[in-house]
């Protein structure tokens, strides 16, 4: 995913059920980050080690501000403006289970 800063690293790891969002300072100095997340707009990012619900994306980018050598673990849970189902990527099918 690309970040302007050069001492940031962000990435997305989904599957079929869920999509989570790795920001890694890779500085040991506190980093600014601006990440392009308008595909998952109206979704909220919820840290994974506290469990702590973040500001839902928006159209502009999602400003992060990372603590020295810190790093973000987020999934997307589905906000009321969320466009598409939990777990499921903008650009992707929905998957239903058979049953």
């Amino acid at each position: 995913m690309p970040c302007e800063n050069r001492r940031v690293i962000a990435y997305l790891k989904a599957d079929e059920c869920r999509t989570v969002l790795i920001v890694n300072d890779l500085s040991a100095l506190a980093q600014p980050a601006a990440l392009d997340l308008h595909l998952y707009r109206g979704r909220i990012p919820v840290e994974l080690v506290g469990n702590h619900a973040f500001p839902p994306f928006e159209q502009h980018p999602y400003f992060l501000s990372l603590g020295p050598d810190s790093i973000f673990w987020f999934r997307f849970d589905r906000g009321p403006d969320s466009p598409a189902a939990d777990g499921e990527t903008p650009s992707r099918p929905r998957f239903h289970n058979a049953r």
